[in-house]
Formats: C-alpha cells, structure tokens, sequence
C-alpha cells in the first residue's frame, strides 16, 4: 500500500457491521501497537483455504508460517482446510486499478469478531505482480495482521520494527530479523 493513502475504514450500509479496512487507519506515533475496532477472531482456531491464488501459494505458507512460528503468543495455528468451519481465512485474487497491494474484509458482529470467523484476504494482481517475492510474503504477514485485529502503525524507517507498518518501510529500512517483528506478535497477544 501507498503511504499517501490516508482512507479511514468504512463501513458499508447503516448498522451492518460491514467493515472494509482495504486503506490506512492512521494511528498515533506513541503507539506501539494499534487495534481495529472491527475485525478480529471469537475462536483460538484459524484455518485457510488459498482457492484460485496458487500461484501465491509459496509466499501465502510462508506468511502463514511466520505467524505459526511466533509459539503462544499467537493464538492458535492457522492451519489448511478443506472446511469453512470455525474461523476462516479465505484468500482471493483481484485485478483492480486501485493502487493497493492487498485488502482484508469480513462483517463484524457487535463484539467486534469475524462474523461466523469468516475473513477475506484479496490480492490485487495489478499490484501484487510488481513485488519481489519476499515484499509479496510481508504484504500477506500485514493483511494477516489485519485478520488478527490490528490496525496500521506509522510509516518510516524510524518507526518500530512491525509488518502492519503502512508502506514499503516494511522492506526499505534494511530491518533484520524475521517478520512478524516483536510489536506485531505483542499486538494480538494483547488482542487475546
């Protein structure tokens, strides 16, 4: 995503719990970590089904397993399905003319989860294209950020090291280590 993007999410209809989060949710610098106020998982179980995105395949697991690998802080694996029981994360290829990478959607129920668990992670193609492998992997650990409950952090190398950073400072700032970086795990630790 572009940092010049500054939308607020919205949400559609009055009162449907529609909440879109496709652009940037500002929040605060002094803010380590940042919640949405919609969108987050009711069950400690996540699964996924990939679909028509085989191609994204290799950096969809490898996003997925970065998320696994953090242990206990993370609630859950997230693990393949053939099901949509429980909490889902479905994943979908766009080709939009809008200028973002990825977008994740789902209705929210009053509690502010997933409805029935179910989130969409759709993947513009006329973006997505134009990214290295690894940029690829760290835009889908972000929307998976998203999936989980957080919101965008600030962007810029001075920034804390975390994948929900808005931007391109999530591989132009020479950051070491492997994403999802401390931040984003204490975030939905904090979540859970």
């Amino acid at each position: 995503m572009y940092e010049d993007q500054k939308v607020r999410p919205r949400c559609r209809g009055h009162g449907s719990g529609r909440c879109s989060i496709t652009f940037f949710a500002p929040t605060p610098a002094a803010q380590a970590y940042a919640f949405l106020s919609c969108g987050r998982f009711g069950e400690t179980s996540v699964t996924y089904d990939t679909g028509i995105v085989l191609d994204y395949l290799p950096r969809i697991e490898a996003a997925i397993d970065a998320w696994n690998d953090k242990g206990s802080a993370v609630p859950g694996a997230i693990k393949p399905s053939s099901s949509t029981a429980g909490a889902h994360i479905f994943f979908y290829r766009i080709s939009s003319s809008f200028s973002y990478w990825a977008a994740t959607e789902g209705d929210c129920n009053s509690n502010g989860n997933w409805k029935s668990g179910d989130v969409s992670i759709q993947l513009n193609d006329a973006t997505m294209t134009a990214l290295a492998n690894g940029q690829r992997r760290r835009v889908i650990e972000h929307e998976i950020g998203h999936a989980y409950g957080l919101a965008h952090m600030p962007s810029g190398c001075s920034a804390t090291h975390a994948v929900m950073v808005q931007g391109e400072s999530k591989w132009n700032c020479g950051w070491t280590g492997v994403s999802p970086w401390a931040d984003d795990v204490n975030g939905v630790a904090a979540i859970y």
